[in-house]
């Protein structure tokens, strides 16, 4: 509940996101389904954009790994951007996320790219 809380201002203040939707969301994989922790719908700079969002409290390396891979099953129109919310991340963890252009979000509204 925290992250539908902060992480839409988050998006709004560092990528200038107009917000359309907020919220848990179950979308199609290509092999099924999967019930994403935070889906947020928006348009940045007059372009689609969808935001999916992991939420834990310490995010690990092979939980990026896991949640980058489903993130890559998605289909859709939009630009998918993966979002990790967490109130700690490992090194490793860290590292991945910025090779795999995904981002980060603190407890504490910290971002990080």
């Amino acid at each position: 509940d925290l992250a539908l809380e902060v992480v839409p201002e988050i998006l709004e203040y560092r990528w200038g996101m107009e917000i359309e939707f907020c919220d848990r969301d179950t979308l199609p994989l290509r092999n099924g389904e999967y019930e994403f922790d935070l889906v947020i719908r928006g348009q940045v700079a007059g372009r689609p954009v969808l935001v999916l969002g992991e939420v834990k409290s310490n995010i690990t390396e092979s939980e990026v790994e896991r949640f980058l891979n489903l993130v890559a099953q998605v289909e859709a129109s939009e630009q998918v951007r993966p979002l990790f919310f967490g109130y700690r991340v490992e090194r490793a963890a860290k590292a991945l996320i910025r090779d795999r252009d995904a981002v980060m979000v603190t407890t504490r509204g910290k971002y990080f790219p």
